[in-house]
C-alpha cells in the first residue's frame, strides 16, 4: 500500500496507513474533499475498490481510527477504550510459566503496532494546523452505501444535509440514483424527488459515481423518517439499496421553567429538544421579544439569580443561525405591595354634604385583595374603596391605607381631606363687657367657624346695614347708639346671621331729669325727691334707675360730677355711693323724702 500512495504523497496529500485502512489529513473541509476525490480516483485507476460500509468519507474534526480517537480540534489524540480493552486482555493472558499461540503474539504485536500510530498526530500537534480527518478503507468489494453520521438530529425549520457515498462491482455504470424513505425489502419505493411534500425542498448533491450526499430544507416534524439511498446499474440485477438507512429526527424546542417565583430567589431556565442536535448550537434566549444577551449559565441555560420584578414575562429561545423559536413560557414573579396610593374622587373642591369615595391602589403580585383604611392612626374601614356618603367637617383629616397579600403589606402616604363648609356658629362679643357708659369707645367682634374661613362680614342695627369687616367699632359712643345689633358672616360656600346682641348705653341726668331705661326685675333702686323751684311748683316723682350696680359706681367714681350729702335742708338729692350704703339708710333716706315733701305741699 506504500507503494500505492506513494504518488499521492508527493502532491502533498497526508495519509496516515495501516494495511488497508488509510486516514486523510488536511488543513480545511474544502482540502478534505479535494484530496479524497484525488485518492478515490487514484484507487481506481488502480482497480481498487472503497468499502464504504466502513468507510467515512465526511470531513470531520473528531473520528475514531484504528481504535484510536483523533480530535483536531484540541490536538489530542487517545486510545479508545475498546482498543485499550483488547489490549489488556491480551496482555492479561501474557503471564509466567504459560504458553501463548504465535497467533496470539501476533494480535497483541497488531494491536500496539495500531497504537504507536498516535504518535506522528501528536508531531503534527506542534505545527497547530486544523486537521480535516477522513477514513478510508480500501476493498475490492462490491456493493455498499455508507451514510455519515447515520443518526440525525435537526431542528424544525432548518436545513439537513444527509452525507452518503457508495461503491458497485467493476464493469457496471450507473443508471439511476434516488432517495426514498421508510424501506420495506421487495417492494419499489417512490423517488423523493417525485414526492409533492419533498419535491421542492430535496436537492441531490451527489454524482453517478461515488457520493450520493442529498440536502433537505425547511425540515418538519413530520420529516422524522428512516431515509435510504437506492441505486441502479445497466447490468442485470444490479441495484443496491442502503440499508440500514440514515435516521433523520426532527425536534422543536421548548423552554422549561417554573411558572411563578418569589422576589429574591433563583430560577434556572432550560431550552430542551427531544434529541441532542447533532451540529454544535449555541442557543441564544429572548425575553417579551427582545435578545438577552446576559447571565447564561451552561449552553442551553439562563441562570436568573435573585429575580427582581422586572424579569417576569415571556421567555423564548433559538439556536443561532436558525429561525426557529421555542413558545414562550410565562415566567411570574411574585412580590409585596409596593407603590401604594390614594385617590380621591370627585377630585378639586369638597363641600360638606357631597359622597366622597377614596380608593386604593397598589403594585404586588398576586394582587393585593386585603385593604385597611386609617384617619390619623384610627382603623376606620377595610376594602380598596372608602366612601363617606353626605361628608362633614368632622371628615376632614389625614386618611391612608394599607394593602396586603400573602408575601407582605405596605401603608401609603398620608392624603388629607379638606371639607369646605359655610359659616355656622356666629357670634358677636362686645367689649369692653358689662355697663357701658355714654362717651365710652365699644368694639363688637364678629366670629364665626368656616371652611373657607369666612372674610365678608356685614354689621346690620335692627334692620339697617351700618357697617362691614369683621369689627364694627364705636367710639365717644351715646344713648343714640343702644339697640340690638347682628351681623352676617359670609364664605364662597354660604352665609349665616348672628343672634342679635343689645347694646344699652348708660347716662346721667339731662335738664334735671335723670334717665333710667331698661327697668328689670333684678335691677336696684335708689328715691329721689326733685322740686321745682322755677315754677313753684313741686313735682314728686320715684325714678326707678337701672344699673349694674357695681360697674354704675365705678363709673361714678371716677367722673366725680355728684358729691354725697347728708344735709337734710339741702333742696337736691343725689345718688349715694351704693357701694358702700346699707339699706337702713335707704329706708330713712326716703322717709325723709316724704316728711318734707308733705310739709312743703303744706306751705303752698
Amino acid at each position: 500500500m506504500d507503494a500505492a500512495l506513494a504518488p499521492m504523497r508527493l502532491q502533498g496529500i497526508r495519509v496516515l496507513n495501516y494495511i488497508d485502512n488509510w486516514l486523510i489529513m488536511a488543513k480545511s473541509h474544502e482540502m478534505a474533499i479535494r484530496h479524497r476525490d484525488v485518492i478515490l480516483a487514484h484507487l481506481r485507476c488502480l482497480g481498487l475498490r472503497l468499502n464504504t460500509a466502513k468507510s467515512v468519507l465526511i470531513p470531520a474534526q473528531r473520528t475514531t481510527f484504528l481504535g484510536v480517537v483523533w480530535d483536531s480540534t484540541s490536538m489530542r489524540a487517545s486510545m479508545s477504550t475498546a482498543w485499550v480493552g483488547s489490549i489488556l486482555a491480551e496482555v492479561s493472558g501474557v503471564k509466567l510459566g504459560h504458553s501463548r499461540t504465535v497467533k496470539q503474539f501476533q494480535r497483541l504485536l497488531g494491536l500496539m503496532a495500531a497504537a504507536s500510530n498516535v504518535i506522528p498526530l501528536v508531531r503534527l500537534g506542534a505545527q497547530n494546523i486544523i486537521l480535516m480527518l477522513l477514513i478510508l478503507r480500501v476493498s475490492s468489494a462490491g456493493w455498499g452505501v455508507s451514510y455519515s453520521p447515520s443518526h440525525i438530529c435537526a431542528l424544525k425549520d432548518s436545513t439537513v444535509i444527509m452525507r452518503c457515498s457508495y461503491t458497485y462491482p467493476t464493469g457496471h455504470q450507473i443508471r439511476n440514483v434516488f432517495w426514498t424513505k421508510d424501506y420495506i425489502g421487495g417492494e419499489e419505493h417512490p423517488d423523493l424527488a417525485e414526492d409533492p411534500e419533498y419535491s421542492q425542498r430535496l436537492q441531490y448533491l451527489g454524482d453517478k459515481q461515488q457520493i450520493c450526499t442529498v440536502r433537505l430544507s425547511h425540515v418538519t416534524l413530520k420529516d422524522s423518517h428512516e431515509y435510504y439511498f437506492r441505486f441502479t446499474t445497466d447490468k442485470d440485477g444490479g441495484r443496491w439499496t442502503g440499508n440500514p438507512g440514515v435516521t433523520l429526527t426532527v425536534t422543536d424546542l421548548q423552554v422549561e421553567s417554573p411558572e411563578r417565583v418569589t422576589e429574591g430567589d433563583s430560577v434556572r431556565l432550560t431550552c430542551k429538544s427531544s434529541c441532542t442536535l447533532t451540529d454544535r448550537a449555541t442557543f441564544i434566549w429572548s425575553r417579551n421579544s427582545q435578545p438577552l444577551t446576559e447571565r447564561r449559565d451552561g449552553n442551553n441555560e439562563l441562570l436568573l439569580q435573585s429575580v427582581r420584578r422586572e424579569d417576569a414575562g415571556r421567555y423564548s429561545c433559538a439556536v443561532h443561525g436558525h429561525t426557529h423559536t421555542s413558545p414562550d413560557v410565562h415566567l411570574h414573579v411574585m412580590y409585596p405591595p409596593r407603590s401604594v396610593s390614594v385617590s380621591i374622587s370627585p377630585s378639586g373642591v369638597i363641600v360638606e354634604g357631597d359622597s366622597v369615595t377614596l380608593s386604593c391602589s397598589s403594585d404586588s403580585n398576586p394582587p393585593a385583595l386585603n385593604f385597611s383604611w386609617f384617619k390619623g392612626g384610627t382603623f376606620v374601614g377595610s376594602g380598596r374603596i372608602y366612601s363617606i356618603l353626605n361628608i362633614s367637617s368632622d371628615d376632614s383629616g389625614e386618611y391612608k391605607c394599607k394593602s396586603i397579600n400573602e408575601h407582605g403589606e405596605k401603608y401609603s402616604n398620608n392624603v388629607t381631606l379638606n371639607v369646605m363648609y359655610p359659616p355656622r356658629s356666629v357670634s358677636v362679643s362686645i367689649s369692653p363687657s358689662g355697663v357701658i357708659v355714654e362717651g365710652d369707645s365699644v368694639t363688637l367682634n364678629c366670629s364665626s367657624d368656616s371652611n373657607p374661613p369666612a372674610l365678608n362680614f356685614s354689621w346690620f342695627k335692627g334692620g339697617t346695614i351700618v357697617g362691614s369687616g369683621r369689627i364694627y367699632s364705636i367710639s365717644n359712643i351715646s344713648s343714640d347708639d343702644s339697640g340690638e345689633y347682628k351681623c352676617k358672616s359670609i364664605n364662597e360656600h354660604g352665609e349665616k346671621y348672628s343672634d342679635a346682641v343689645t347694646l344699652n348705653v348708660m347716662y346721667l341726668s339731662r335738664g334735671g331729669l335723670n334717665n333710667s331705661k331698661n327697668i328689670t326685675s333684678s335691677t336696684y333702686y335708689y328715691i329721689m325727691d326733685l322740686n321745682c323751684v322755677q315754677s313753684n311748683f313741686i313735682l314728686e316723682t320715684e325714678l326707678a334707675l337701672t344699673t349694674n350696680w357695681t360697674g354704675l359706681t365705678k363709673r361714678m367714681k371716677r367722673r366725680s360730677a355728684v358729691k354725697e350729702t347728708s344735709d337734710p335742708t339741702e333742696d337736691t338729692y343725689t345718688a349715694l355711693e351704693l357701694k358702700s350704703t346699707t339699706s337702713d339708710l335707704y329706708d330713712t333716706l326716703a322717709e325723709e323724702a316724704a316728711v318734707r315733701g308733705g310739709a312743703q305741699r303744706d306751705q303752698s
